[in-house]
């Protein structure tokens, strides 16, 4: 379906799942940036918002969190339909000081490393 032209709406300015990742796989997709590819550009504020835009017609495309989508009630997204879903991107990073060995103990930020992957196993 191509969606040129129509309105969209993202969630926060800064927000990964709601904004940045969504307008980045349209930029490559498209090779225009959201605001020259669609007629107009709202930031809703939130997910669910960005899904209410769109149920009540003052959206025509949104961009929400999958897992927000999956968690609203069936009633929010009766009237919608799924098109396109992103390729899967890390979207929460863990960051540590590099001086972690130096302040608690050699081999902490290795031991770290492991435990957070385990985690994800």
């Amino acid at each position: 379906m191509d969606t040129r032209g129509l309105r969209i709406s993202f969630g926060m300015q800064h927000s990964l799942s709601g904004r940045l990742m969504p307008a980045s796989f349209i930029l490559q997709q498209t090779g225009e940036p959201p605001a020259e590819f669609y007629s107009e550009v709202v930031l809703s504020g939130s997910h669910t918002r960005t899904l209410a835009l769109v149920n009540a017609g003052a959206s025509d495309v949104g961009a929400i969190d999958q897992h927000a989508y999956d968690a609203a009630a069936p009633e929010a997204k009766a009237e919608t339909l799924v098109l396109w879903k992103t390729p899967g991107f890390a979207n929460h990073g863990f960051t540590v000081r590099p001086d972690l060995d130096k302040v608690f103990r050699r081999g902490f930020r290795d031991d770290l490393e492991e435990v957070l992957i385990e985690l994800l196993d």
